[in-house]
């Protein structure tokens, strides 16, 4: 990736509508779980919830919404034959 996690941690730090140190580190987790050769993170939401050592799924998916909302990943549903639920892709956005 382009821009390093530092740049991205910076900016959310400065940024007003970062509310909560949940959303910095669900970001860096995604961010350090990007699959190089596709520029994604292929983690489910039970993977990110242990590796962020968070409370719940909830925050999790709050998390992800808000980071969403403030343009900083976005999320794409995977499903296998259109019937198996994959985990979801997260991409990180250029800053």
């Amino acid at each position: 990736m382009k821009n390093n996690i530092e740049n991205y941690l910076y900016r959310m730090i400065d940024d007003a509508r970062i509310k909560t140190k949940s959303d910095l580190i669900v970001f860096k987790t995604i961010y350090s779980h990007v699959n190089p050769k596709y520029g994604v993170c292929f983690l489910s939401l039970n993977q990110i919830l242990a590796r962020c050592s968070l409370d719940s799924k909830t925050t999790v998916r709050r998390s992800i919404t808000s980071l969403i909302e403030k343009g900083y990943i976005d999320k794409k549903n995977r499903v296998l034959d259109g019937e198996h639920t994959l985990s979801n892709s997260y991409k990180i956005k250029p800053l």
